[in-house]
């Protein structure tokens, strides 16, 4: 019998090498025959001496462990073994949307619209039923995917769909919380709010998956850029063509679905994902050629039929050797454990960045070409010392500024970054750069900005109107860093006790300090710390967005009353 990992599996190949740990293909045996198929998640062993990598590791576990869904990836058992922490999931016996359109794209056809409809009516479920998730003693769980992508989709051999890491997930349940302003996920599957750092719910979700739809009927990607800033532009502003202009023959039922749930303002999509498979169900229920997951399954077997099979062609118990050593520790087995280590570091880190967009042009260029070997001399010199050793690689930081009113030009020293909205990597890292935000007709912010390598840094800002009588550059606003920093608030100096914020806006709005929900007008006397905050209000539905900077001093009420009709 082949050597059993974790207790109680026979590994039979590795599938992947992640920067977190590794992926396998394994067999789960037991009494009265029981034998079946799972997936393996390691942990590896070095990340797992910092307890946030073990949270950011189990966090998928938590999340999906609540979810018991047949169209949701089902999560066996967490575990830990020899000191490895591990992930025992269901075995999807199929393949991914992404590998399922390169084969029809290679095939020249495009996906039926029932079985695009039917996949997707599977998914929305899914994702209805994590977002209206609740725990054992019935709280809502409010999960959100955040990466939904054909990626994370995947339909079995027998039709089934089924929606696949929840890594990412925002959830009430993970003990470890994506900070305000890191963009998690995809870049171009990312919904307009998502990607300007506003706080989503689960319609960000439906974005996504209707991004997914679109490109199964159209047989393209809607969002193809160059570089992650025109993919940005192009999801904030772009024209959206409804996929029977793409597509000759597709019914106008379909355009209806998929722009409602492109819509950029989320109110103006589908309440929730139910409401999207619902929509489908009835194109279905009406469409002359109806689909189940019979007609899914003989489209995927057509297509990639031959991948799916080739997978589980040979079940004989690997005997590579992996990062997680199966036999015990001897120096040969260190030495090439280190190895395996460092090449499933790089590997996970490559795709992480190469899937958000960001740091493709870093990452891929090219070294410099070797210097010439120089002949060793019989007696080396004296008092030389030993050439330096390779300086590690950093991989690129970034900075995405963001201001009310946008086009403000954003400086670092004598030199200009560029214009808001902006992204760049241009900075170094490790470092704290002093940044001005400026635009004319409105008092320059400053801001003290310090990059994390391979991170993203998200700054906001509200640049105050000016006196005017100022030309060109003037004396950096004192109120600036106060207000780039109120999202978090700042708190005021030596007070006693809370203070208080009623808030009383026609029409009515949503009242946000930052990523925080205050409430909905009309609210009065909310209980806050004494500080200065940067309120933020929306009503999607009247297309309002605005800002309202207000002082909570101790022991004080503080009221805003605002008619913001147009």
């Amino acid at each position: 019998m082949a050597e059993l990992i974790f207790g109680k599996y026979e590994i039979v190949r590795r599938l992947a090498v992640g920067g977190m740990g590794e992926i396998f293909l394994a067999r789960q045996t037991g009494v009265a025959g029981f034998d079946r198929l799972v997936i393996l998640k390691s942990l590896l062993q070095q990340l797992s001496e910092k307890e946030e990598n073990i949270d950011l590791f189990l966090d998928e576990a938590r999340v999906a462990a609540t979810l018991n869904h047949p169209n949701i990836v089902a999560i066996y058992e967490v575990g830990k073994w020899e000191g490895v922490y591990y992930i025992a999931m269901e075995y999807i016996h199929g393949v991914n949307i992404a590998t399922l359109l390169d084969a029809v794209d290679k095939g020249a056809l495009k996906v039926k619209p029932a079985v695009a409809a039917k996949i997707i009516h599977d998914a929305a479920m899914a994702l209805d039923h994590a977002h209206h998730a609740k725990d054992t003693q019935g709280r809502a769980l409010n999960i959100i995917h955040r990466d939904v992508s054909p990626q994370n989709i995947m339909v079995r051999n027998d039709g089934v769909t089924k929606v696949v890491d929840f890594g990412i997930a925002k959830a009430a349940n993970r003990s470890t919380h994506t900070a305000t302003g890191t963009l998690k996920g995809k870049l171009t599957y990312m919904a307009p709010e998502q990607i300007a750092a506003l706080p989503i719910d689960a319609r960000a979700d439906q974005w996504a998956l209707g991004v997914v739809l679109w490109e199964m009927l159209c047989g393209k990607r809607l969002f193809a850029a160059d570089s992650a800033m025109e993919t940005i532009r192009l999801i904030a502003k772009s024209t959206i063509k409804p996929p029977s202009t793409i597509v000759e023959g597709l019914p106008p039922l379909l355009d209806d679905v998929v722009m409602k749930m492109l819509s950029r303002q989320p109110a103006a999509r589908f309440d929730r994902c139910q409401g999207v498979a619902q929509a489908w169900k009835d194109y279905i229920d009406a469409s002359t050629a109806r689909v189940s997951e019979v007609e899914v399954a003989e489209f995927v077997q057509k297509f990639v039929g031959d991948k799916i099979s080739e997978v589980t062609r040979d079940l004989t118990p690997s005997g590579e050797n992996f990062v997680i050593s199966l036999k015990s520790s001897t120096q040969p087995v260190a030495r090439r454990r280190r190895r395996g280590t460092i090449a499933g570091l790089a590997a996970g880190l490559a795709l992480a960045v190469l899937g958000a967009g960001f740091g493709i042009r870093a990452l891929l260029r090219k070294p410099p070409p070797p210097k010439p070997v120089v002949a060793a001399t019989t007696t080396p010199p004296r008092d030389v010392p030993p050439p330096p050793a390779p300086a590690a690689a950093v991989l690129p930081a970034r900075l995405t500024v963001s201001s009310v009113p946008p086009g403000a030009t954003v400086s670092a020293g004598s030199r200009v970054l560029g214009t808001t909205p902006l992204s760049t990597d241009a900075l170094d890292a490790g470092v704290t750069h002093e940044l001005v935000v400026e635009r004319r007709g409105h008092q320059p912010v400053t801001l003290s900005v310090r990059l994390e390598p391979g991170k993203t840094q998200a700054q906001n800002v509200i640049l105050g109107k000016s006196s005017g009588k100022s030309k060109g550059r003037g004396k950096p606003s004192s109120a600036g860093p106060a207000i780039a920093d109120a999202a978090q608030g700042s708190a005021a100096p030596a007070s006693s006790g809370p203070g208080f914020l009623t808030v009383k806006t026609v029409p009515w709005t949503s009242v946000f300090a930052g990523d925080k929900l205050i409430g909905e007008t009309t609210f009065a006397k909310v209980e806050m710390a004494p500080g200065t905050y940067t309120l933020k209000l929306v009503n999607a539905d009247e297309g309002i967005s605005t800002f309202r900077v207000v002082t909570i001093k101790a022991g004080e009420v503080t009221k805003l009353d605002l008619n913001l009709k147009k």
